[in-house]
This record gives C-alpha cells, structure tokens and sequence, in this order.
C-alpha cells in the first residue's frame, strides 16, 4: 500500500508540473500536443532530478525525440520545476544523440577552471529567477561546463576554494562558503569576501561587471561572445590575495587565501555608502579600495564605482573563467 501511494504521489507531482508548463507553452508550436506528449516525459524523471544525474533510458530518449526542441525550451525557459535541473534537461539532446538547436531566447553562460587547483562555482539567482544547477557545481582544473540562462535572469556566480564534500555532498570551504553544508548552494549565497561575477540580461540590455565590493578570493573574468554593442571584456586577474593589505587579510595555514574589502573589515560607514556617505557625491574611493582598483581597473572596487566598471551588451553568450 505504501508503494502503491508512493507511485501514485509521484505520478500526481509529474502531472502537476506538466499542467503548469503546458500553460506556459501555449504560446510554442508544441502546444497543440503538448499534454499528451509529456506523458511521455516520466522516464525522464529520474535523469533531471539535482544530485542523482542518471543517464537517460531509451524510453527518455524517444520522449525527447517526440517532444522536439519547442517543448524541450518552454520547461528550460518557464519558471523553476520543483525536483527538475533545467541544465540536466537540457542536456538531455546530447545524451540521447539527438540534434536539437539551443534555445534561441536564453544565453549560455561557459564556466571555466583556469586555475591549477578545482574551483566550487556557487551560483545565485535574482529574486524570483531560476536557480542554475541548483546552485553550485565543481570544475577541475582545465575542466568548462555551459549552462544555459533563460531570457531575464539575473544573478552572481563567483568561485569557492578549498572545498571539502563528502559523498554525500555534505562539506565546507575555505572562501566563498554558501553556508548551504551542501556542494550546491540552493539558494543560499557566498560568505564574503569573495570575487563576484554579476549579470542583469535582457533589461533590455546585458549589464555585467566584476566586482571586488565583498572582497577577493579568486581572479575572474567576464568574456562576451557573438553580442552587439559595447560588449567588453571585464577582468581582475591579478591575485589580490599576494598583495592584501593586513588588515583586510583571511588567513589559513598561515596563507592569504582572500581579502576582505574595507567594509567588510571595519564596517563603517565610510567604507560601506551607507548613512551620511549613502550617494556617490559622499562616499569616494578609500585607501583601500584604490588597491583592489589599482590591481583589477575594471572591476568594482566599492559600491559607488559605476562609471568604469559596469558594461552593457546584447544578445551575447558569457565566459567566465576562473584564474
């Protein structure tokens, strides 16, 4: 009876989250078919769910066939799908060896590990936008992965370092923690200090930056593709962490392993814009901020350092590359 009802609930959620995207999918050419066809969805289930990735069966494999590429973007692209990893759905194709094109309205985000040692993304969405592989992913060195954004997205990525997980997924790192005790992050954001790599797409342009504004852990750069308009590259390659001034030191086994901004070290009001010095007319770069400046010119080195370091792009894919 307990199987029986477990089954039966488990059909039930299906169901449910595929009402919910046939109603967003009545304006895609799947829609005429679109009820019965996901359906067929439910072998599917079990190679979508975040932490148990499992290849997909033929069975998944003839669904995703039958659905087609319309389908396929109206759940990538509609609003987060309790127990779905829209990034694990949209591989999907390529596992099955099917040839569908990517979505044409959602950019595709390719992390990069340049780094000698593995990097831990955490990624944070905007409010009420679509967490990305549920927040947190590994890459070896040497190692990209692409992830695909819907139109609109909006939110930070920036890299945790010395990480340890268990098998579980349970552990903690050394920077940029997301206080989740899991390897994906969920929803929760990066303890500071940690280097931020920050996107607004589609409103109605791109707006990106790097920004040092909660510190420094790890060198990033932003790197637009196949956009038009301004369009630069954003980058602080330099390790700041061998040049952090003492007081803005995090230490480990007697290494710099980040460096906290001056806010985050002294949280006064100077150093944060907030209360008399909350406008751009008060607040002006500091002592320290101008190290983070002097080091990574077009990243953010404080709340108010808008005119140099935020760009504007549109329509373009994004590398962000660690190290």
């Amino acid at each position: 009876m307990t199987l029986f009802r477990s089954k039966a609930l488990t059909v039930l959620v299906i169901m449910v989250v595929m009402v919910g995207l046939v109603e967003q999918g009545k304006s895609q050419t799947c829609a005429s078919t679109f009820f019965s066809s996901l359906i067929q969805l439910i072998p599917c289930r079990a190679a979508v769910v975040p932490f148990s990735p499992i290849p997909p069966s033929p069975a998944c494999c003839n669904a995703i066939r039958t659905l087609g590429q319309p389908c396929l973007c109206v759940l990538v692209n509609g609003p987060p799908v309790t127990g779905v990893d829209r990034n694990m759905a949209m591989q999907l194709p390529d596992k099955c060896a099917v040839n569908f094109e990517s979505c044409a309205d959602a950019a595709v985000f390719t992390l990069e590990n340049r780094c000698t040692t593995t990097i831990w993304p955490g990624i944070l969405a905007g409010a009420g936008k679509p967490q990305l592989m549920n927040g947190g992913l590994v890459l070896n060195p040497g190692q990209t992965i692409n992830i695909n954004a819907p139109t609109g997205w909006s939110g930070r990525m920036w890299g945790r370092t010395e990480c340890s997980f268990d098998q579980s997924g349970r552990g903690f790192c050394a920077t940029g923690d997301c206080g989740s005790g899991m390897e994906q992050c969920a929803g929760t954001g990066g303890a500071p200090p940690a280097t931020l790599a920050e996107f607004t797409l589609d409103s109605p342009l791109d707006f990106y930056d790097v920004s040092l504004v909660d510190g420094f852990n790890v060198p990033v750069s932003i790197v637009p593709s196949g956009g038009s308009g301004d369009c630069r590259p954003v980058r602080c390659l330099e390790d700041l962490n061998r040049r952090c001034p003492s007081g803005l030191q995090v230490t480990r086994n007697r290494r710099v392993v980040a460096c906290k901004s001056a806010c985050l070290a002294f949280n006064q009001p100077e150093y944060c814009c907030t209360g008399a010095y909350n406008s751009p007319k008060t607040c002006k770069p500091s002592v320290y901020s101008r190290v983070f400046k002097d080091s990574c010119p077009a990243a953010y080195s404080y709340a108010y350092d808008d005119s140099t370091s935020i760009v504007t792009c549109q329509g373009a894919d994004y590398s962000i590359s660690f190290c």
